[in-house]
Formats: structure tokens, sequence, C-alpha cells
């Protein structure tokens, strides 16, 4: 073959291994919202690229080569003190650990599709070059293509072991084109002299053939059981980042209710009232005590008095949540039964520990029930009127949590979150007005129940920027219409909180003591907000659509969405019950096709690691044949004829070339001769071996090791690939001829 032909194959050879690289990522594209893509094809690109100077330089010069090359293709995505902290600089501090550490978290704490942040895209884009040059090492400078399809199949089924999709099929298909293509212009020069035009037929008929079966079958595979809670759905995030919860649709029943209530409660886990630059806070600082003393006593709102006021019991059990609170109704006021060591949160009548955990648990909770009517509703006056000071409940204003529930920043109140509250409210004369307007606006037709949106959008989150972007986009879940209306709530001058529970269970059809029994199913996470009405108390509300109203008097039905506001109160003053459907079901058949089920950190962490593993075992060969080496030249120093030339034998094959078993030492040695290795080296080979193999008596001979390691040093230029295949996948380790005993088998 001539050199520029060597040229053009070695080229090829590369692209094929790029495409094999970059059409096995696409499915991992389906976890990871692809930003980080870009950045790692351009690194991949540049590393193979790079590899194909070993045509004029050792691969010991090239792949440090590599290596810079990646780093340097990391640069333009990444920010300079990034790049700079991986330097050992002295005195500065090492990077590595921290930024691999905090992918690994993100990894852990997401569910797909995850946003990436700065380290993991980092840790990403590195391991893509990384791969990339594992890839090139084995098929184009060892010409292994069939094992290099191993980490390339890793790191294609990762994503079907995270979230088990037949939709992933789709996306093997390009895969299956590449790693053929791979095979046809990297496998054995015999593979290649079959002709070109038969390559290509055969690999257009194969790639034709899977997707005509990704196609047919994709759609009809049934997705595994293990995908139903790929989160563990015993494990319920409090805090306001609850998408990767709610993309976990397990329906997994984390615990079962009975009440005396004439329909299942919402079930409170943590409440936020905080909210800065990050986002909302979650309440830590209240006043706690042990929670044997109660939640604290519960005063008769001013407005409704004690004729509003009712009891109610909660009995909760079978709890499968390993989370630190425990689920209770709305005004708790005592919780019987639960182990000792829980506290009570008086601020907001939640229960918490950072000992216990709530599996296992089972107790009821005595509460009040609050049900003021329409009129008792608008006569709650604005904080800080004269309505509220001749009212009586201008000290009840002035509480440090009432207080804290109004605190927002200028940004807020006059931003566009402000004005858009102060055009959806114009002319509602009383807080409760407000709230219901702003309530009725985001459950209306003008926004949409999505899980996916603000991921692909960039605004999952609770942060001012996060709520701004849902209102202008006007597609997301629990957390962004409950961040929204709380905002907007308090940008009027309404106090409000965010509270992180459950939704009301479904009725089993099962009774105990004459008492209904509801499941509560892993789905049922969600986030509403509550309005503090002076006079009355918190008061829930539900502004997610699809989603049942709050129980308090406040509920709209699907019909009550007009723009008539004294329909929606006559209706709120009478509630009657509505199917509550789960947190994460979709209001329209066109939201719900878009929304991707299941949760992929746990098994991309398993899929992750297993590629890590495959990775280690890679060099397994290596160190075989590096131990194999060592012994027979120790052995052919003492004189051992036949270890020094089954080490020659086994570095010629290394180097690429073919042996059979029928051929003499002598003809094998002048073969090798002729192709340009040492003469006095291999001469004094083969005549040693010819002596041991037809000698009378044996006898210690002279040493050797000289004359293998000078054949190896010998080895033409042009069979450099074979030196980097015998450094990472010896083909001698499989292609072992008896050549040894050659010259007695005649």
């Amino acid at each position: 073959m001539s050199r520029q032909r060597r040229r053009r194959a070695s080229a090829a050879a590369a692209g094929a291994a790029f495409l094999a690289v970059i059409t096995a990522l696409l499915p991992m594209t389906t976890l990871l919202v692809p930003t980080w893509f870009v950045p790692a094809v351009l690194a991949a690109g540049v590393v193979i690229v790079v590899g194909l100077l070993r045509r004029w330089a050792p691969v010991w010069v090239v792949v440090p080569l590599q290596v810079f090359a990646g780093i340097a293709a990391c640069a333009p995505a990444f920010p300079l003190p990034l790049l700079g902290s991986f330097v050992p600089w002295p005195g500065a501090v090492w990077a590595p650990p921290a930024v691999f550490s905090a992918a690994v978290d993100q990894l852990i704490a997401a569910s797909a599709p995850v946003v990436a942040g700065t380290s993991l895209s980092f840790a990403l884009v590195v391991a893509v070059w990384v791969f990339a040059l594992v890839v090139d090492l084995i098929a184009v400078t060892a010409r292994l293509p069939l094992l290099a399809l191993l980490p390339l199949a890793a790191v294609l089924v990762t994503p079907q072991l995270a979230v088990p999709s037949g939709d992933h099929l789709l996306l093997s298909v390009p895969f299956a084109a590449a790693a053929l293509l791979l095979l046809a212009v990297t496998g054995p020069p015999r593979v290649r002299r079959r002709g070109r035009a038969a390559v290509w037929s055969t690999t257009a008929v194969v790639a034709v053939a899977a997707i005509a079966a990704s196609v047919a079958v994709a759609p009809r595979l049934p997705v595994f059981p293990s995908a139903d809670g790929v989160n563990d759905p015993s494990i319920a995030d409090v805090s306001l980042s609850l998408g990767d919860d709610l993309r976990n649709t397990s329906s997994a029943e984390v615990m079962r209710v009975r009440t005396t209530e004439q329909s299942a409660p919402y079930l409170r886990l943590a409440t936020h009232t905080g909210f800065d630059d990050d986002g909302w806070r979650l309440d830590v600082d209240g006043f706690v005590r042990p929670l044997s003393h109660g939640l604290g006593d519960f005063e008769a709102p001013s407005i409704t008095g004690e004729e509003a006021v009712s009891t109610s019991r909660t009995w909760i059990s079978d709890i499968g949540l390993d989370i630190g609170y425990l689920p209770v109704p709305q005004n708790a006021v005592e919780v019987a039964g639960a182990e000792p060591g829980w506290r009570a949160e008086l601020d907001n009548r939640t229960v918490s520990s950072e000992q216990l955990a709530a599996e296992g648990e089972a107790y009821s909770v005595e509460a009040r029930v609050v049900s003021p009517t329409t009129e008792q509703l608008n006569a709650s006056p604005w904080p800080g009127s004269a309505d509220a000071i001749l009212g009586g409940q201008f000290d009840e204003e002035r509480t440090p949590a009432v207080g804290a529930a109004l605190e927002i920043g200028d940004d807020v109140a006059d931003g566009t979150i402000g004005e858009t509250a102060g055009e959806v409210t114009e002319g509602d004369g009383t807080p409760y007005q407000a709230a219901l307007s702003l309530q009725r606006w985001l459950r209306s037709s003008a926004f949409s129940y999505s899980l996916q949106t603000p991921v692909n959008e960039g605004f999952d989150g609770s942060d001012l920027a996060a709520v701004e972007a849902f209102l202008e986009v006007r597609e997301g879940y629990c957390q962004h219409f409950a961040s929204a209306f709380a905002l907007m709530a308090r940008s009027l001058g309404i106090p409000t909180r965010i509270v992180v529970g459950y939704l009301p269970g479904e009725d089993t059809g099962e009774t105990v003591g004459e008492r209904e029994v509801y499941s509560v199913a892993a789905d049922r996470l969600h986030a509403w907000p509550e309005v503090y009405l002076l006079g009355i108390g918190w008061v829930q509300f539900d502004p997610t659509p699809s989603i049942a109203s709050a129980q308090t008097g406040v509920d709209e039905t699907e019909e009550e969405t007009t723009d008539e506001p004294e329909q929606d109160e006559e209706q709120a003053a009478s509630p009657e019950p509505t199917e509550i459907p789960t947190e994460t079901e979709e209001p329209d058949a066109e939201a719900t096709g878009s929304e991707q089920t299941g949760s992929g950190a746990t098994g991309m962490i398993a899929g992750l690691g297993a590629l890590l593993a495959l990775l280690v075992l890679l060099f397994v060969p290596r160190l075989v044949r590096g131990s194999r080496r060592s012994r027979r030249i120790r052995a052919a120093r003492a004189g051992d004829a036949t270890a020094a030339w089954r080490e020659t034998v086994a570095t010629a094959i290394d180097a690429g070339w073919e042996v059979a078993a029928s051929e003499s030492p002598r003809a094998f040695g002048d073969r090798m001769i002729d192709a340009g290795t040492d003469p006095a080296a291999t001469g004094a080979l083969v005549a040693a071996i010819e002596r041991a193999s037809f000698a009378r008596e044996t006898a210690s001979g002279a040493d050797l090791a000289g004359a293998v390691r000078a054949f190896a040093r010998s080895i033409p230029a042009e069979r450099r690939r074979g030196r980097a295949g015998r450094w990472l996948m010896p083909r001698s380790l499989w292609t072992r001829p008896r050549l040894v005993e050659a010259g007695r088998d005649g």
C-alpha cells in the first residue's frame, strides 16, 4: 500500500471512530440536557484528529499531545479560573476533587433530564475526550474495532439502564451504521480487500434494516419495571427543587391515610417563607420543642370566631418515606403515637427531626379546620390599612411570621412580577379577591402544566429569574405556579409562603373503623402557596392547573375559570368535591406526550460506574502482556531459547504480522529480515531455537535478552501501530502459533 493510500486509510479510520463516539453519546442527551454536547463533540474531534500524527511520531509522543489538545478544546466552553485550577501551581488549591465531587453530587441528587451545572458539564466533556482517546487507541491505532465496540456499547446502553425506553432504539440506529463503518475501514486487511463497494453495500443494507426494525419494534417494547421509580420513591425533596422528584412518576405507595374529614387532606412536610437571590428558603429558624409537648394552642380567628372552627382527626400509617419529616394536615395541634425524638416547629406547625425518619411510623394527628364564609374571607383587610387597625388585626400583622411572609426586594415589586400582579388584580378590593384572581389567572388556559419545558428553557428553579421566565413562557409545574403566585401576592402586600407536601390520596375502597382508607403515592408530591388573611389565618390556595384546589373554602372547579369574580366567590363559599389528579398529570394530550417518565440518576450512576470499570479492565491485557514479557526476558537472559523465541514471535504478532503455525523458524526469520528487522538479532534467535529444537543435549546457552530487545526495536516505522497495540491490546495474548516445535514437526 502506498503512503498516500495509508494516509487515506488512517483518515477514514479516524473519521469512523469519531462518528462511533458521537453516535454512542446521542442517547445520553435524553438524560442530560445537551448544553455539554457541542463542547464534548469538539473535544472528541480534536483528540482524534491529533491522533493522526501517529503516522509521523511514536505513540508516547502523540498521546500526551492528544491530552493537551483535549484540555485546550475545553477552554472556550469553561472559565479560565476553572481550567487554571487544574494546574498544580505552587500554593494553589487542587480543584479536581471538588469539581468532580460536585458533578457526582448533582447526578445523585438529580433526575432526568438533568440540567448540567458547570462542574458536571466540565466532567462530562473531560470524560468524552478521554473516552474518544481510548476508542482511538483501540480502533484506529491498534486496529481492534471489535474490542473498541465494548466501551462504545457501554456508553450507548447507559441511558437505557437509567430510564428504560423504546425510544432509545431509534438513537441506536446511527450508532449501528457508524459501528459497521468502523469495522469496514479498520478491520483486518483481508476484510478491506473484499472491495469497497461490497463493504458500503453491506453497511447500507444493515443500517436500513436497523431503521426499519427500530421504527416497527421500538414503540411496542415494554418499559422495564424498574423504570417505575428509578429514583427511590421513599425519598422526597422538601426544597423547592421538586422537578427531579416529580419526573420520577413512581406510583409506589408511600403512606395510608384515614380521616374524620369528608375527604382526604393535603399533607404538609415543610414550609418556605424566606425569599432571596437564590430563591425560596426552607424555614429552619423558627421556635421548636419536643413533639410530645404538642404543636401549640390554636386560637380561633378574630373574624370567623369559634363557630367556624372544627376539630378533625387524621390517622397516618404504612409510611414508606425515608425523610426527616412527618406528614401532617394543616393546623395540626397534637400528634399521638409517633416515636419519641420528633420536634414540633410551632411557627408553621410541621414536624421534623435530624436523627429520625418517617419510615415505619404510625400516628394520629388532631387538627383544627377553619371554614370561613365568602363574606368573612372578604372581610379580611389589607395589611397596614385603617381597616386592619380598626378591626383589631394590626398587632396580628406585626408578628414575625407574618412580617417574614411579606419580604421581597424592589426588583420583585417594581419589576415584571409586580406589574403583572397589578394588571391581573386590577379592581379587586380585598386581599382575598386579589388572591382569587391570581389563582384563577394561573389556572386559566393561558398557562400549561409541563415538567419538561422549564428544563429545556433553562428556568427549572424558584429564584426571581426562573419566575420571570415562567411568566413569559407560561409553562411549568407546581413549584413555578406556587412561586409565581406567592411573589405576585407579596408584591400586592399580601403575606404568603409555600408548602411542600402531598396531594390527597386516592380512596382504596377499604374501610377501617368506618373510615375510608386513602392511599398516597410518591407521584403526589406537590407544592402549593398559603396566604395569610388577617383575622382568618393561613389559607391554602392551589394555582397549578389540573390540580384540585385547596380544601379551605377557596375551591375553584374548571368551570369557575371565568372573568366574573362574583361567580367564583359564590362557588368558593360552598365547594363541591372534585377529583384530584396526580401531580404529574398533564392538562392536555400534547403536554402529556412531551413528558418523559422515570428518573435517571441512579441508573446513570450505575452505568457510568460500569463504564469506568470497563475502561479499567481495558488495561488488564496490557498488564498481563507486560508480565509475560518480563518473565520471558528473564528466562532469555539465562539462555532459554524457547522463551526468547516465544517472545520474538509474540512481538511480531503484536506488530501486526500474520504468523502461521506451519512456518519454520528459519522461514519466519528470513521473512522478518526481509521486512526490515535487525538481521543479526533475528539470525541469533533463529539459530538458538534451531539448536534447542535439534540438539541431542540441551544446555544453557548465551544471553538472548539483548537479541529479543534488538528485534523489537528494529521493527519498521510502518509497524508503529503494532507497537501501540502491544501496549494496549496485544494480539499475542490470543494468537499463539506453536512455532517453537516447528522444526520437530517438519
